[in-house]
C-alpha cells in the first residue's frame, strides 16, 4: 500500500453537509507527483535524446504519438493547475509540429535533423521549467535536451 504524504497527494473537497455540519474530501495525487511520473516516462523515450542518425523516422513518430498520449492524460488530470496545464500544452504543440514536419519530409536527413533539434529543445525547455517550478529532479537521460539557463518568468 502506497503511503500518503503531503508531497504525493492533496485534498479535494467533494461534499458538504449543512445539517450535520460536515465536509467530505478525497485524496488526489499532487501535481508534483503526476509530473514526476511523466518525467520518468519521458526518460525512457529515445526520440528525446538518442543520436538522430540512429533513429528511424517511423519509430520516432510512433514514439512521439505515445508521448502525446501520456501528455494528454496528465493534462486532463492537471486541468486545474494552470502552470502544468500550459506547460503540457506547449509540449503537445511540439509533438504535433514534430509529427507533421517529419511526415512532410520523410527521409530528408537535413530537415529531419532540424525537426529533432527543435522538438528536443522545446521539450527540454518545458521540462526545465517544470523541474524548477515543482522542484523535481530530471533523469540523467534527459540532461542533453535541457537548456543551459532556465527562464522561469513565463
Amino acid at each position: 500500500m502506497k503511503r500518503i504524504t503531503s508531497d504525493s497527494c492533496r485534498k479535494r473537497i467533494n461534499g458538504f453537509n449543512v445539517w450535520n455540519v460536515g465536509i467530505q474530501w478525497e485524496y488526489v495525487e499532487s501535481s508534483k507527483s503526476i509530473l514526476e511520473n511523466l518525467l520518468i516516462y519521458l526518460a525512457d523515450r529515445r526520440v528525446l535524446y538518442e543520436d538522430v542518425c540512429r533513429e528511424c523516422d517511423s519509430h520516432s513518430i510512433q514514439s512521439v504519438i505515445e508521448i502525446r498520449k501520456e501528455l494528454i492524460k496528465a493534462k486532463q488530470i492537471l486541468k486545474d493547475d494552470k502552470i502544468a496545464f500550459s506547460t503540457l500544452s506547449v509540449m503537445l504543440m511540439a509533438c504535433r509540429r514534430f509529427i507533421n514536419e517529419i511526415n512532410d519530409h520523410m527521409g530528408d536527413c537535413k530537415v529531419n535533423q532540424r525537426c529533432y533539434g527543435e522538438f528536443r529543445s522545446s521539450i527540454g525547455r518545458e521540462l526545465a521549467y517544470i523541474s524548477s517550478i515543482y522542484d523535481i529532479d530530471i533523469e540523467s537521460e534527459l540532461a542533453p535536451i535541457l537548456p543551459d539557463e532556465i527562464d522561469v518568468t513565463y
